[in-house]
């Protein structure tokens, strides 16, 4: 899609990550392997998609959604009967 402000050039999508527990990566942009690698390394950041003009700036949020491991870590140990 054309910038429908200057209209000179395509939109680019761009992919920033907030969280706590970022610390200093928080409210970076950062590709698609790059996400997928941290949403197994922290618990839980927000991602938004933002498509952006290159040549005027404009900008627009596309998509949010949130990664992370929050709730996959924590499962319930077996339990033993008193046999085992």
């Amino acid at each position: 899609m054309t910038c429908p402000v200057c209209r000179k050039e395509p939109l680019t999508l761009v992919s920033w990550v907030y969280g706590e527990e970022l610390k200093h990566a928080a409210g970076s942009a950062r590709t698609a392997d790059e996400l997928a690698r941290m949403s197994n390394l922290y618990e839980e950041f927000t991602v938004y998609v933002v498509e952006v003009c290159r040549t005027c700036s404009w900008n627009h949020l596309v998509q949010s959604y949130v990664l992370g491991t929050r709730g996959l870590k924590t499962q319930k140990p077996r339990r033993r009967t008193a046999a085992e």
